[in-house]
């Protein structure tokens, strides 16, 4: 980790107005309660001092977040595609993986890649991308040769018999075939379409021409004869895993034996034809198989959290079965000072930063973020961690306590014990501090209420009983003050017990909500609450007045943000956010303005900021621009009405510390829900479904239900049933305009077939499900889920603490805004970037004015994001002219927002373009010249006479112009195979050249009819897909190409400044009317466009070209498909300045 900036304090200069314009959405001015008109009294406020984010640098060729692909040469070498960086590896026989790239900078253009596979005899390489809809063909060393577009959601790849490529559409159901050139042959359905993008999965294919289609959503091999007919289905016993590719082993081209391997998101399956059942690794799970007979298996394994995919290679033995693997690759991805979503911070007593994330370790930080140091022996579990002055580490699972003692760089453990008492199980820590003042650690038991001590050699201390505590208590941290006063958060109930260093206690109420504490100097005390405030209390009287607070969610580097906890070491207050995956450092300033957090009253504010970034650019360069707004809502304003039914696993797998921190996690959730608007229900499942506590508003009576969790030790897991159950029970006691959640919880696997069903129901009748899978099958679980965003996979029941309190976000809060359109206009000195905005704007032309409609907006607020390229120098230029927000509040009440101006200095850092000028020469004296006589001269008729035009034109240079180019592709028939990947590639490579978004660009492909398949755009990213998705048709009908072409030249997405250009490419000769085609070239020369044509093959007229283009020095022959790129580079050098852009044309 490094300290990514000292940024500004949150007074943002970059804003003509504070960062933190409050406005009352309710309407009027909210006056500050009791609390907050106390902290006004103290001047001072906290600061953003610095941000530290993860460490830099790229991962390793051998580390791999997800191997989504591979594939096995005959020669042992191993091909990969990671999905997560888009990246290929290769693994060669006896040699360290390394990148697959023809240059280091070299961008392979891939998204999201998933599977592939390699024909070596051809040396090709099909890389299927699913999030382009696409399969990407590469050459053995990485060099992209073509993309084969509209395979929407491709999935499994393989080579046929005779080097055909068969593509599967996980969206459609269906199979393609596919000629090496790229042409498709043949379209067969497998299964039929509807529901998500999960049909098909992997595919390979027999030496008999056969194929075998993985099915997405059931244990089924789908094998098709050579002419796509149905040969057969075969089941396979997965266990309720979700199958995701298969490997075929057939010695014979004809008949038996069949070898299948294949991998499933539980294990490796394996079958022998000949007889015998389904076999499995055990608990490997498998994404990706491949298989040479005569150098083995290769398999990839999903990783979990930091730990990254591996590659195995099994030996093959046909009739064995699957051995032990003989070798693995692919390295841990947990670096110290990478962080993955940091979920606690905690102040060492040896003034060390200690943040658990999701990997499975503890990592101390230099309070300046300058040296970390990591604790990852294995098996840690860590939920909580402290620790002493000597450095040793105090690490909890919930319970069992740990501690190891600094050796060197890194800890040796000395001792461990169980949290509970011996001989007792009953016990669960949900937080640690360690006391310098007690010498020793502190668990706050939250099974037994109690404080439990151990010393610093391991030796238990006495436990304290927290007395007077309230029966629906929930018990979320513990502090300890430089006194050694001991603080315990009941966040369900508002209330602080305090146990003094001598053993008295006392309670205080809270006036604000608060998920974690920290402690300062004696009798100080911060908070944090889900809003994202940290607000800091005097708690040495008989109540706590709170004297400061600040905002720590962070806006302003994140899309996200989810502060999640805070520590203290001397005046810095550190809050991790696990969301924006950082953890940011306050300090207090003494002139600095504090902030006021939203009040307990019935209202809601908001926070809208503006943000142009970097303050300072060149001329030319672009910036970025971010509107942002957070909120709150007092405590007194009710939670949106829902109805939440907890549909819980409780299978005998989810025995022992599973089923111990659900309880703790699914009590804390239930703190959030205010049961005064909605209802909550809790169904459990094994392999029968049981609705433990009905919807209500009862809160006492779900709380019971919670509390009541048991395994059942026997019993299995049937998913269908929890969500059937939870169904059946909801639908009829549904409220009319009141939305429904289901949040499902599971730790195995289940019928896909029946869960889904389930599933799909819910959905149908608006039901939006939150999945959670602990260790589970996190594809089926994410299949159930609403999206995506409503899945959640976690690697340890540890998790399930933020987990919940992210569900609780988002499903128990009023709404800041039940709907908010944000406008801002741009103004005429600014050009926006076409595709920059995000997320996805509406861009009106006429008024230049970017818009967006969010709705059901919750009181994190939102962020909104895209660039700007000033068109002329100045300093202190306004990005926007204005910026405001028309909204409806979670109260039902309408108003206007207005964001702050930002603006930046645009700087011209050109060097001058100094003009030579000859220097003085003085003339040579001549002698007189004699005086003529006079002559008689004829009269001639008069001639022209020559003014001087004085043009001041300046010299054009092609980096101060720019140009909006049109590309008119041919797409007839004849361009079909090798010429068209040649021209697409040749055309993205063109792309590539421009300068976007100064220069933009359009598409027209052109056969019998003309498309336009992209109007101008500055965007590379669209573009490219354009191009990808042309297709090819009968007939050559140039004329109409350029028609389309002119026209959109003559909208208002042209820039006025820009140089108009159309770039004509074609195969062939014009089918019919080719004066009309003349005509429209001539035309367009006519309104100041540049013409440029291009002939590809040998089937051109030379002369024709010629007369589009106006004059040779514009037409371009190609005789072969390797010479279009070449010549497309040659195109783009003159674009810029052609003739057009000169006086007269010259």
């Amino acid at each position: 980790m490094r300290p990514l900036s000292r940024l500004h304090p949150f007074q943002d200069t970059s804003s003509v107005a504070p960062r933190l314009l409050a406005l009352v959405l309710a309407g009027g001015l909210a006056l500050a309660s009791g609390a907050g008109q106390a902290a006004r009294a103290q001047s001072g406020g906290y600061v953003l001092a610095d941000t530290w984010s993860s460490a830099s640098g790229d991962l390793s060729p051998d580390a791999w977040p997800t191997v989504s692909g591979l594939d096995l040469a005959p020669d042992g070498r191993i091909f990969l595609a990671e999905r997560s960086q888009g990246r290929l590896i290769l693994i060669e026989p006896g040699l360290e993986p390394r990148e697959l790239k023809p240059a280091p900078d070299y961008d392979n253009g891939l998204l999201r890649p998933g599977h592939l596979a390699v024909d070596a005899d051809a040396g090709r390489l099909y890389v299927a991308d699913p999030a382009l809809n696409e399969l990407a063909v590469f050459d053995l060393s990485g060099s992209r040769l073509a993309s084969w577009p509209n395979i929407k959601a491709a999935a499994g790849v393989a080579v046929a018999p005779g080097g055909d490529v068969l593509v599967a559409s996980a969206e459609t159901g269906e199979l393609f075939l596919y000629s090496p050139d790229g042409f498709r042959l043949q379209t067969w359905r497998v299964v039929a379409p509807g529901g998500p993008a999960d049909l098909l999965a992997g595919v390979d294919a027999g030496p008999d021409g056969r194929m075998y289609v993985v099915d997405g959503r059931a244990e089924t091999i789908h094998v098709l004869r050579p002419d796509g007919s149905r040969a057969s289905d075969i089941a396979v016993d997965a266990g309720g895993g979700t199958l995701s590719d298969i490997a075929v082993d057939q010695p014979s081209p004809t008949g038996n034996p069949v070898r299948y391997w294949v991998a499933a998101s539980n294990r490796l399956y394996y079958q022998d034809t000949r007889g015998g059942d389904w076999t499995s690794t055990g608990t490997v799970r498998a994404f990706a198989v491949a298989l040479q007979a005569a150098v083995g298996v290769v398999v990839s394994e999903p990783g979990r959290s930091l730990l990254g995919s591996r590659v195995a290679r099994y030996s093959y033995i046909p009739g064995n079965g699957i051995p032990l693997p003989e070798q693995r690759w692919g390295k841990t991805l947990l670096r110290a000072g990478l962080l993955d979503g940091p979920e606690v911070v905690g102040a060492g007593a040896d003034d060390g930063v200690l943040v658990l994330d999701r990997g499975d370790r503890v990592q101390r930080f230099a309070p300046d973020g300058s040296e970390v140091r990591q604790l990852a022996p294995g098996n840690l579990g860590p939920l909580a961690v402290a620790a002493a002055p000597d450095g040793t580490l105090f690490v909890t699972s919930g319970t069992r306590l740990s501690a190891y003692r600094p050796q060197g760089q890194t800890w040796s453990q000395s001792w461990t014990d169980s949290v509970a008492p011996p001989g007792r199980t009953d016990s669960q820590a949900v937080a640690m501090v360690y006391s310098p003042t007690a010498n020793a650690v502190v668990l706050l038991d939250t099974l037994q209420e109690r404080l439990r001590f151990f010393a610093a050699d391991g030796s238990r201390g006495s436990a304290i009983a927290l007395t007077g505590a309230d029966p629906t208590a929930v018990w979320a941290d513990l502090a300890v003050d430089a006194a050694g006063t001991l603080y315990a958060l009941d966040r369900a109930n508002l209330r602080l017990h305090v146990v003094e260093p001598a053993g008295a206690q006392r309670v205080l109420s809270l006036p604000d909500p608060a998920r974690r504490i920290e402690a300062g100097a004696a009798g100080q005390l911060f908070s944090l609450d889900r809003d994202g405030w940290v607000r800091r209390y005097d708690v040495s009287g008989a109540s706590a007045r709170r004297d400061s607070a600040f905002d720590a969610a962070r806006f302003d580097v994140a899309q996200r943000t989810s502060p999640a906890d805070l520590a203290l070491i001397g005046q810095s207050v550190y809050v991790a956010d696990r969301a924006a995956n950082l953890i940011s450092r306050f300090t207090w300033d003494a002139g600095a303005s504090g902030e006021e957090p939203p009040s307990d009253a019935a209202t809601c504010r908001s926070y809208p900021d503006k943000i142009a970034s970097p303050r300072r650019i060149d001329l030319g360069d672009s910036v970025e621009v971010r509107l942002s707004v957070r909120g709150g809502c007092g405590s007194q304003v009710t939670g949106a009405a829902r109805d939440i039914l907890l549909i819980l696993d409780i299978s005998g797998s989810m025995s022992g510390e599973k089923i111990t921190i659900l309880r703790e996690a699914a009590l804390g959730f239930v703190a959030d829900v205010d049961f005064g608007a909605s209802r909550v229900a809790v169904i459990t499942f094994s392999d029968t479904a049981t609705i433990e506590s009905p919807l209500s508003r009862d809160r006492d009576a779900v709380r019971r239900a919670i509390l009541g969790l048991a395994v059942d030790v026997t019993g299995g897991t049937a998913i269908d049933l929890g969500l059937e159950t939870a169904y059946d029970h909801w639908y009829p006691r549904q409220q009319p305009g009141v939305p429904a959640a289901f949040i499902l919880l599971s730790d195995g696997g289940s019928d896909p077939v029946l869960a889904t069903r389930e599933a799909d129901r819910a959905k149908l009748a608006g039901v939006e499900i939150f999945t959670i899978s602990i260790q589970g099958l996190a594809d089926l679980m994410e299949r159930l889920a609403s999206d995506a965003e409503h899945f959640f996979e976690v690697d340890s029941a540890r998790f399930l603490y933020g987990v919940f309190e992210q569900l609780a976000d988002r499903i128990t809060p009023a709404n800041l805004f039940d709907t908010i359109t944000v406008v801002d206009q741009v103004p005429p000195d600014m050009t926006f970037a076409p595709g920059s905005d995000e997320p996805p704007a509406t861009w009106d032309p006429a008024t230049r004015s970017l818009s967006w409609q969010l709705d059901r907006v919750l009181p994190a607020g939102f962020l909104l994001r895209y660039r700007l390229t000033p068109q002329q120098p100045g300093a202190d230029q306004p990005t926007n002219v204005v910026a405001w927000g028309d909204y409806r509040d979670g109260l039902g009440q309408t108003g206007r927002l207005d964001f702050p101006v930002p603006r930046v200095d645009v700087v011209d850092s050109r060097p001058p373009t100094l003009t030579p000028t000859d220097p003085p020469v003085s003339p040579t004296p001549l002698p007189p010249s004699p005086t003529p006589s006079p002559t008689t001269r004829p009269t001639l008729p008069p001639k022209p006479i020559f003014i001087p035009l004085a043009l001041n034109e300046a010299v054009c240079k092609p980096a101060d112009r720019h140009a909006d180019v049109m590309l008119v592709l041919d797409t007839s028939s004849s361009m079909a195979g090798e010429k068209i990947v040649a021209a697409k590639a040749a055309a993205k490579r063109f792309v590539e050249l421009l300068g976007l978004p100064q220069d933009q660009a359009g598409l027209v492909g052109f056969n019998t009819q003309a498309t336009l398949a992209s109007p101008l755009s500055g965007s590379r990213a669209a573009l490219a897909t354009a191009i990808d998705g042309l297709a090819t048709a009968p007939g050559t009908r140039m004329d109409r190409g350029l028609e389309l072409a002119i026209a959109e030249l003559q909208t208002g997405r042209r820039k006025a400044d820009n140089t108009p250009v159309i770039v004509l490419l074609t195969d062939g000769r014009q089918d019919q009317e080719p004066e009309r085609a003349v005509q429209l070239a001539a035309q367009a020369r006519g309104l100041g466009i540049a013409v440029f044509a291009i002939g590809l093959g040998s089937d051109v007229d030379r002369s024709f070209l010629v007369q589009l283009a106006g004059g040779a020095g514009r037409t371009f022959l190609a005789p072969s498909t390797a010479e279009l790129a070449r010549i497309y580079e040659q195109v783009a050098g003159q674009v810029p300045c052609p003739a057009e852009v000169y006086w007269g044309g010259r």
